[in-house]
This record gives C-alpha cells, sequence and structure tokens, in this order.
C-alpha cells in the first residue's frame, strides 16, 4: 500500500492507531482520516499504545463508519480519498454493517483504492467467503486478493483491493448469494464458520 504513495487516506477501525500513526510519518502522507465508534480509543492509544501524541496529519472521528461515509457522500465538495483501509474485521467481530453490498458500493463511491484486511478460511470454501467475495464481485469492478499470514486450522488473514495489485490474485469465487442491508445471513454464516474452526481445534 505504501507503493501508491497515497496523500489522503481513510482507515476505518482505529485499533490502537498504530497503522494510522506508522504511515503518517512518510512525508507524501498529508491526511489521515480515521473512523471508530469509541471516542476513548485516542486516548488509550498516546498514553499506552503509542506512548506519543498523534501526528496532527491523523483526524479522528468517533462515530460509525456508515454515518461517516454517508455524510462524506452529501458534502457538496469532498476530495476523494487516494487510499482505503478498512480493517474492521477480527475474528471474533465482523459487524454485518461493513460486509454488504451497499457498503462497499458506498466506499466507491469515496475512494481510489480500496483494501479490506480480512480473517477467513484459507481454502475460500465456506459458504461465508463464497458470499463475500460474491457480494464484492457485484460491488466493485473487480477483486483481487492477497494472503498475508497463514494461521493454524486452515484460517489466514486476506488483503481484498478493488484493484490489480502486485503478487494479488484475481477473484474467481462465486456463489448466488449477495449480502445486502435488507436480506443477509452473515450472521449465521459466520457461526457455521466458527464452528467449522472449533471441530477443526478439536481434531
Amino acid at each position: 500500500m505504501i507503493e501508491l504513495k497515497a496523500k489522503n487516506i481513510l482507515v476505518i477501525w482505529a485499533a490502537g492507531f498504530t497503522f494510522p500513526n506508522d504511515i503518517s510519518k512518510f512525508d507524501f502522507v498529508e491526511n489521515i482520516d480515521v473512523v471508530d465508534i469509541d471516542p476513548e480509543l485516542k486516548d488509550i492509544a498516546e498514553k499506552y499504545f503509542l506512548e506519543e501524541k498523534l501526528s496532527n496529519k491523523i483526524k479522528f472521528f468517533p462515530e460509525p463508519s456508515r454515518f461517516f461515509i454517508n455524510n462524506k457522500i452529501n458534502e457538496k465538495l469532498f476530495k476523494k480519498y487516494d487510499l482505503i483501509l478498512v480493517d474492521a474485521y477480527s475474528w471474533k467481530s465482523l459487524p454485518p454493517q461493513v460486509l454488504t453490498k451497499e457498503f462497499f458500493e458506498n466506499l466507491e463511491k469515496i475512494w481510489n483504492n480500496i483494501f479490506l484486511n480480512i480473517i477467513i478460511d484459507r481454502e475460500l470454501n465456506s459458504i461465508f467467503a463464497e458470499n463475500l467475495l460474491t457480494t464484492l464481485d457485484n460491488s466493485f469492478w473487480e477483486v483481487y486478493y492477497k494472503d498475508v499470514n497463514i494461521w493454524i486450522l486452515g484460517f489466514t488473514n486476506l488483503i481484498i483491493s478493488n484493484k490489480n495489485n502486485k503478487k494479488y490474485i484475481k477473484n474467481k469465487v462465486n456463489s448466488w448469494t449477495i449480502y445486502t442491508d435488507n436480506k443477509n445471513s452473515i450472521e449465521l454464516d459466520l457461526y457455521k464458520l466458527q464452528i467449522k474452526r472449533t471441530k477443526n481445534k478439536l481434531l
């Protein structure tokens, strides 16, 4: 992602502010908007994780990501982001509201390069993996992914993008189901995936 020399960046989900803090040190980065629902995260990160104040390049928006994106889209004039990283997905929490066709389509309205960090089954043969990649294919023009972290028991991190990047694989997974706001089985599909992971642990 650093090779893109992005100036205006959006990060959804702050975590410990480590990624925004690291990239703020690059001279070519001018602005980093960070969105997270917990208003206390910034102070906690500065005090306990980073042990330093965040760069003035970083602007923190303590609000739901979809609220932020909708407001951004409705602004009369706004500068599109050069890079968007959605890191709101952890193994125990994959919020359905950031996994639907409507969310991904809205991202494209403020995008240039979009990256999603997803924890998923490595073979991409679960119902969740098939439906998610199908949803992305129906939201973006093209979908590419890269396996960046081999986990035990068949699970891994995928970086999924709407652009063809070096060493990324073009998505060929397809199913009949698209996750939408008014019709999805995300939580059930994730539950089945967690059951599969539990069974693998016991084998």
